[in-house]
């Protein structure tokens, strides 16, 4: 039984695999670059993954949790080694040497659990089909032609295995989904066929982007192609692991950061996000729905591309969100068992939010905090091992925001400016008109959002959770932000 659930186990990891695969070679990627990407790619992500297994949870991990939680944590020291020896004549493998050295050790380290059932991996199976789903629907938000396949598969599949269609025959149901099946098929060979060669070019700064992917891979972060002479204070994390897999791989110039992220990044995303529902939602019919709303869902999209998970237009926003959603997986484990040397683990994650995108490392602090503030006084006294993580995020935060950013001028304080940021100048309408366009951007922001946080406060079982906690000082952390700072991407 448990040979046959690690075969079922590999299995569920190649058809991630293949799943990849296939959407780079549909992004236009070349075979070769695909394999090539992949290989770098499984290597940070498996490394990260024995890390994860072995030596903090001390257990089997899910297919989620490789991708969801190991892809953060192997680009993370992959990246690190990197940026020691980027001058050095071992540029091209530093990024190697740590990530088979976790590998080596792993192998001698015994999980102290038993491999997961057969069942619980067929499970996994099914839930894949959804999560690819989901990918495709991130994706489909700005890229376009894959979104049809997300309405049409996540129809055809729902068709099948919905408990709330059994009223309709089997074989109607069916024939109905492989309807559905042959349209999506369809459409996207269509949308494939006729979208302009250049199609993944999102944005004008993605030339700006690119600088920064090939600055990185020359000099790291103490030059600047862009401004020569001056350190890179920017959010640079993201471009360091594009330029490292397009170093490493030998790519063309665009493919990892146009493509190769984007994709890796959101499949990264859709696990961790699955991991939360699978702590938070009872019925495996909600966590599908909460999933899907979750990757459809778009603000305000009048203001051009909107506020969203899939917010393809800044690689660093989309990819910054694979460190902000590992934390958040991390604090809900935490519930369900002590996870040693966690300080260590939100060190890395911490870091790598931070340097992607400053505002999620910023509200996952928050977050952290709240939780660890509300449980001190519920429970009258110090938690030493939560204590000790948020320290650490305390520190970790502080670090790289004074090493990083700190200098660059781009989120001074001063409330109530992001309207004007947003809709440009609003002299004409001073006054009051200024508050209530922060009141309806703001809801516009954090419409839907704060309509859940406030239901769930609405009830007894559901306010006093981790989850919500977290959630709840994540939400309080930005609105602060939004109101705070200058910058119109504070909000963020």
């Amino acid at each position: 039984m448990v040979i046959k659930a690690m075969k079922l186990q590999s299995q569920n990891y190649i058809y991630s695999v293949f799943f990849l695969a296939s959407l780079l070679l549909l992004a236009d990627v070349s075979l070769f670059d695909t394999v090539k990407i992949l290989i770098v790619c499984l290597i940070q992500i498996y490394a990260g993954a024995e890390l994860l297994e072995k030596f903090f949870y001390r257990r089997s991990i899910s297919i989620f949790e490789k991708f969801g939680i190991g892809l953060p944590l192997g680009v993370a020291i992959s990246i690190a080694f990197d940026l020691i020896f980027v001058r050095s004549s071992i540029t091209q493998v530093a990024w190697l040497i740590p990530l088979v050295v976790i590998v080596l050790i792993c192998k001698f380290t015994e999980s102290a659990s038993l491999q997961k059932s057969e069942n619980s991996r067929y499970q996994e199976l099914e839930s894949l089909k959804w999560i690819g789903i989901s990918v495709f629907a991130l994706l489909g938000q700005e890229w376009f032609w894959p979104m049809p396949v997300a309405v049409f598969f996540a129809t055809a599949l729902w068709l099948n295995t919905s408990k709330a269609s059994s009223s309709v025959k089997l074989d109607v149901r069916k024939t109905i989904s492989y309807i559905l099946y042959a349209l999506g098929t369809l459409v996207l060979t269509i949308g494939i066929l006729i979208r302009p060669n250049s199609w993944w070019i999102e944005d004008s700064d993605f030339g700006f982007y690119e600088a920064f992917t090939v600055s990185l891979t020359k000099w790291g972060t103490s030059e600047n192609l862009l401004a020569t002479g001056t350190g890179l204070k920017y959010h640079w994390f993201v471009y360091e692991w594009s330029g490292l897999v397009s170093k490493v791989a030998d790519l063309s110039s665009w493919v990892m950061l146009s493509r190769g992220v984007i994709i890796i990044g959101c499949f990264s995303i859709v696990c961790s996000i699955w991991l939360v529902l699978e702590r938070v939602v009872r019925s495996k019919k909600h966590m599908v729905a909460s999933l899907l709303i979750i990757c459809f869902f778009d603000s305000v999209t009048s203001w051009g591309s909107g506020f969203r998970i899939g917010f393809i237009v800044s690689p660093s926003q989309l990819v910054g969100f694979v460190w902000l959603f590992a934390i958040f997986a991390v604090v809900l484990e935490q519930e369900r068992q002590r996870i040693k040397f966690s300080s260590l683990l939100y060190l890395v994650l911490f870091s790598g939010a931070m340097l992607s995108k400053i505002s999620h490392g910023v509200v996952a602090l928050g977050g952290l905090l709240l939780l660890s503030l509300v449980e001190m006084i519920r429970e009258r006294k110090l938690f030493v091992l939560r204590t000790s993580d948020a320290v650490v995020a305390i520190l970790t935060t502080l670090f790289w925001f004074f090493i990083t950013y700190s200098g660059a001028e781009n989120a001074r304080i001063k409330f109530l400016k992001f309207p004007e940021e947003i809709l440009g100048t609003l002299k004409l309408w001073s006054g009051k008109p200024l508050w209530l366009a922060a009141l309806i951007l703001i809801l516009g922001l954090i419409g839907y959002q704060s309509f859940g946080l406030f239901v769930g406060f609405c009830q007894r079982e559901t306010r006093k959770s981790t989850a919500f906690i977290f959630s709840a000082g994540v939400a309080m952390t930005g609105l602060i932000i939004t109101l705070s700072i200058e910058s119109l991407f504070g909000s963020q």
